[in-house]
């Protein structure tokens, strides 16, 4: 070799090395490059920009799968936290990675098809069918093949029923059971009499599963041959096929469902029972009665919800007379069931429940009696209020609110004030609630501001409950009831109660007027404002101050000439709130009322006249020469403040006059004022 050639190929080495000696990042982008550029030059020119889009769309594709992959890993991780952000990814994929799911499912390794099989199930497609049904024949891995017939069930796409039938020859026992169960999903009669032939099957896991299908596809041809299964060895098979006979739905099998109650399975006996719920047949009642004193707590409950819907007469006969026998089991279920199925025949033995030496047919009959709601269980569920458990005691406060005995209210009221039991005194709030007596609002209201948020949500619920009632207890004569009331709905706020408080404005008690409204107010109606104008003649000052508040809540100024009227009233907290109003609603119109009361009116009047002219005033003569008296001349401190501070506001000068201020420095600081005041007058 002559030394020409040598240097070339140690050139042609170099050249190489880069695309290699790169880190894993660069190596990728410039293997990229390189392959880009060979087929570029191999095209066209007149192609060259068609053959870029499509390049591009080829390695986007190709770090897709890549991407892929790294999620399939990922998943298999010890960690929790890399197994849930695989998935999150790989949901974001969606639909977009159809085509590599498929790409990986058909020639990808083992574990990364198994997913890909999973992801096409959660991602349905005309061509994920085709791959899931060409590996589900092909696959050399089973487990590929059960998640393929997996996603086949999910997607139910009949176009793979051919498929799904071969799959039944599968060596692979779940693969077989999991191409059964889709075959059963799908509903196609077709191949009822291929799955009747693998009943046969030696696998019992196998046979269970074809039993469900045929069930699912509800063909009276596999009638017989699950009237077979019915005596099959392995109690599975026998509990599926009671439940796939009643899905067929013929009437004929009831006989044969019936004998499976006393099948020594417990799982089987609750089967049948189902599979009677389902057919609904009357025949099956008293068969199913007997089948309320099973050994198996399971199968009595479901026996219990399919009479409850078949004979709901002949299951109330049964659990009264069981609540008589001596079996403590039967008087436990048969109190718990009336809970529920109970009626007025059920009450004298449920009466007598409340005796019973097991606390449960007590702690159950006192739910049922109030559930019944009838007077006669008054006496009994009040015996039941000494009884030494505290849940006991509860449900018997319950069921007394329920039955609404007004008689109770006393028992009740004593409970709530004596009770040191919390939970024992928020249900006799809330049976009173349940009893609505006008009598107990009072007491409601004082524990509806309980410090205690349960015993305060139990109090407002209570008055929630009067509704009507609480505008009817209004009419009491007792003023305190009517008090309680108003009160009341200002705290519960609900903008519903409107009505009580519009009937408290006509209230002969001014607390109640007062009340009302400042519980209108509080729910934020705005509706009372024609009588709250009426009541500005009030004769109580209180009413009268009230109704201003109300009137300035509302914020409609064509009131204010209304209320200005008020600003002679004899009583100076009303003057107070009318000067208050006159503020907030910046009526100029009465700055001359506003000077007047400043200079003549009881010292808490100047002081706020002082303070709203500092709001409604303008830098004039007259406002500053009043304000300046003010300061300089009237006794009061509060109105001298008032007036400093509103001249600052008006006139943007301060020259110091505070309350902390030496009496020098005031003294000093209203001769700055004066001084202002006469250089600016010229």
């Amino acid at each position: 070799m002559n030394i020409g050639k040598i240097v070339l190929i140690v050139l042609a080495f170099f050249v190489a090395v880069p695309s290699y000696a790169v880190d894993r990042r660069t190596q990728k982008t410039t293997v990229r490059v390189e392959e880009d550029t060979k087929v570029e030059k191999s095209k066209p020119i007149g192609n060259k920009g068609d053959f870029s889009k499509k390049t591009t769309a080829e390695v986007k594709k190709a770090d897709q799968e890549t991407e892929v992959v790294t999620l399939f890993k990922m998943i298999n991780s010890n960690w929790g936290r890399s197994r849930r952000v695989a998935y999150k990814k790989l949901r974001e994929l969606g639909a977009d990675g159809t085509d590599v799911y498929i790409k990986i499912l058909l020639d990808g390794k083992r574990v990364n098809r198994e997913y890909a099989a999973k992801m096409l199930g959660e991602y349905p497609s005309k061509e994920g069918v085709v791959a899931l049904r060409q590996a589900l024949l092909n696959d050399n891995i089973a487990r590929v093949r059960i998640t393929c017939a997996e996603s086949l069930a999910v997607i139910a796409d009949k176009s793979s029923l051919d498929d799904l039938i071969t799959a039944l020859e599968d060596e692979n026992r779940q693969v077989r059971e999991k191409a059964i169960y889709a075959i059963g999903k799908m509903g196609n009669e077709n191949v009822v009499p291929a799955l009747i032939k693998i009943l046969k099957d030696d696998n019992p896991d196998t046979r269970q599963m074809v039993v469900f299908s045929l069930g699912e596809l509800r063909d009276e041809r596999a009638t017989q041959p699950l009237i077979e299964t019915t005596l099959d060895p392995n109690a599975g098979v026998r509990a599926a096929s009671a439940v796939a006979l009643a899905k067929i739905g013929s009437r004929s099998v009831v006989d044969e469902i019936v004998g499976m109650l006393a099948d020594k399975s417990s799982n089987v006996r609750l089967s049948a029972v189902m599979a009677l719920n389902i057919l609904d047949d009357e025949k099956a009642v008293q068969p199913l009665i007997a089948m309320l004193s099973d050994e198996s707590g399971d199968v009595r409950e479901v026996t219990f919800e399919t009479l409850k819907k078949m004979d709901r007469q002949a299951l109330l006969k049964a659990l009264i007379q069981a609540m008589g026998s001596t079996n403590l089991n039967a008087r436990i279920d048969a109190s718990g069931w009336l809970t529920e199925a109970g009626a007025n025949e059920a009450i004298p033995c449920l009466i007598k429940g409340t005796a019973d030496d097991e606390w449960q047919v007590r702690y159950y009959s006192a739910i049922a009696l109030g559930n019944i709601g009838d007077k006669r269980a008054d006496k009994a569920l009040r015996y039941l209020l000494d009884d030494e458990r505290t849940g006991i005691r509860v449900e018997a406060l319950k069921s007394l609110g329920k039955i609404g005995d007004e008689s109770a209210e006393g028992l009740l009221i004593n409970i709530v004030l004596n009770s040191r039991d919390k939970a024992e005194a928020i249900e006799a709030i809330r049976a009173l609630g349940d009893i609505k007596t006008p009598g107990a609002v009072g007491l409601i209201v004082e524990k509806f501001q309980d410090p205690d948020p349960e015993i305060s949500r139990a109090a407002a619920k209570a008055l929630m409950n009067y509704g009507d009632t609480l505008y009817n207890c209004m009419n009491s004569e007792n003023s305190d009831i009517r008090r309680s009331i108003v009160i009341a709905v200002g705290l519960l706020g609900k903008s519903e109660s409107s009505a009580i408080l519009l009937k408290g404005l006509k209230d002969s008690d001014p607390f109640i007027r007062v009340t009302s409204l400042k519980s209108l107010e509080k729910i934020g109606d705005k509706k009372a404002v024609k009588k709250a104008l009426k009541l500005l003649d009030d004769s109580s000052p209180n009413v009268r101050v009230a109704s201003i508040s109300y009137l300035i809540f509302c914020g409609n100024r064509s009131v204010v000439d209304n209320v200005a009227e008020k600003l002679s009233d004899e009583n100076y907290i009303v003057r107070v709130a009318v000067l208050q109003a006159i503020a907030e609603f910046n009526a100029r119109k009465y700055l001359q009322e506003v000077q007047s009361a400043l200079k003549k009116d009881q010292p808490y009047v100047r002081a706020v006249a002082a303070e709203t002219l500092g709001k409604i005033g303008e830098d004039d003569n007259n406002t500053i020469k009043v304000l300046l008296d003010a300061l300089s001349t009237d006794e009061a401190i509060n109105v001298r403040l008032n007036s400093a501070s509103s001249l600052r506001g008006l006139t943007g000068n301060n020259f110091g006059y505070t309350k902390n201020a030496l009496s020098s420095e005031k003294y000093e600081a209203v001769r700055k004022w004066e001084k202002w005041w006469y250089e600016k007058r010229g």
